[in-house]
């Protein structure tokens, strides 16, 4: 009764307290929603003590989405850590240590970093989207079966450069259990102003917008509309990108292209059956065009936990075990597949020619090689004349020449 009353309490007269709540199996529930984004917090979860976490704290309007970072050495694969996360329209889930069956063993990692699917994505053209919260409050479940407490570290950020401008370049590291993936918009502009994206949102989420708000939407719509009238045929917009990737090692990772919607696939297993996919070590590039994605495309990037995939000549533990078996000998490679299996990427989004510039391209080489035919042409017909008036005279002279000769 005196545990009801507590909770009752804090429920009604006290919305922002420290929670702490137990069922007839006596786990004990701790809750509180004033956590903060990037600020980190150390959590001890156990089989009676579990953790949910609100991260309603700083009560803001993030235009990014929310990546979650957890770490704990002290879970293992007989009690693993499992960590849910939850959002308006949205359940993700995880477990530390993350395991990852590589050709050579199962290995696991001690961290784990995701970002959370933006369902308020601010380049939504769908009206549906406006009953999403513009704020972004992720619930973190954690929760063991362990006997002895977890010690967990638990960070909440948002992805600062989430989305991608044209021209510009992205720098961004990773590893096998910390993907990540940003997203670029077709119709962005030659100038993506994430402000006025979001005044154009609630704009058409029919929300009430200041003076100072309406006019600095006013002064998008009019620079919107003189850029239509510059491309104001279909021919003379650029219908395709040029995603080109950059590597300084050659650890194998896979690059993802995934359409416009939610859950996006950041994993090694899921990641190859939505969208388009590539393998690369050092360098990589895709052409992408709008017809495929019409609002745009999530880029994702995943380091695998070996390298078979790409590499181009395998060794013997590549090969069937009957080779191995009749004697075939030769050096195995092993390649660490720990934490220790680090990427730094370099990506460019470049805009490709148009089709009137293809059509201008094409014209003008057309019209180089048939000047050829032109030209040989107009000199096929001078000569023609040439020896036409040639026989002309000729045949003049000898008939001049018989008139005028005596007979003998």
């Amino acid at each position: 009764m005196a545990s009801f009353l507590w909770f009752t309490f804090c429920l009604v007269f006290v919305p922002c307290c420290f929670a702490q709540n137990s069922n007839s199996d006596g786990i004990i529930f701790y809750y509180n929603n004033t956590y903060k984004y990037n600020v980190p917090y150390v959590v001890y979860v156990n089989k009676s003590t579990e953790y949910i976490m609100e991260f309603a704290g700083d009560l803001e309007a993030y235009d990014t989405p929310a990546r979650i970072t957890v770490a704990s050495d002290f879970a293992n694969r007989t009690y693993p850590l499992f960590i849910t996360a939850r959002q308006q329209k949205g359940v993700f889930s995880w477990q530390l240590p993350m395991l990852v069956q590589t050709p050579f063993s199962l290995e696991q990692f001690t961290n784990i970093s995701r970002t959370l699917c933006p369902h308020n994505n601010l380049f939504a053209e769908d009206e549906d989207t406006c009953d999403v919260s513009s704020v972004n409050i992720p619930i973190v479940h954690l929760t063991s079966a362990s006997p002895d407490p977890i010690r967990v570290t638990i960070v909440v950020e948002t992805v600062q450069d989430f989305y991608i401008k044209m021209n510009s370049t992205t720098n961004l590291t990773v590893t096998p259990s910390q993907p990540k993936y940003y997203f670029y918009p077709f119709d962005q502009g030659p100038k993506m102003d994430l402000g006025t994206q979001n005044l154009k949102r609630r704009y058409m989420c029919h929300e009430k917008l200041d003076n100072s708000e309406e006019k600095e939407l006013h002064r998008y719509f009019v620079q919107s509309n003189a850029l239509r009238t510059e491309y104001s045929s279909w021919l003379s917009r650029p219908k395709s990108v040029i995603v080109m990737i950059e590597s300084d090692d050659d650890i194998c990772a896979v690059v993802s292209i995934q359409n416009f919607s939610c859950p996006v696939f950041d994993n090694e297993r899921d990641i190859l059956y939505d969208g388009y996919y590539l393998t690369m070590t050092r360098r990589g590039g895709i052409t992408l065009t709008q017809d495929t994605f019409p609002l745009g495309f999530y880029i994702v990037f995943i380091v695998k936990s070996s390298d078979e995939d790409c590499v181009a000549s395998g060794s013997n533990s590549s090969l069937p075990r009957m080779a191995s078996y009749l004697g075939w000998s030769g050096e195995t490679v092993r390649v660490r597949t720990d934490d220790h299996r680090v990427k730094t990427f370099s990506f460019r989004i470049i805009e490709t020619i148009s089709y009137q510039e293809y059509l201008i391209a094409a014209g003008a080489v057309l019209g180089f090689f048939l000047s050829f035919y032109v030209a040989f042409v107009i000199i096929l017909i001078c000569q023609r004349r040439k020896m036409l008036n040639t026989t002309i005279v000729e045949s003049s002279s000898h008939s001049e020449e018989g008139r005028i000769t005596p007979p003998s």
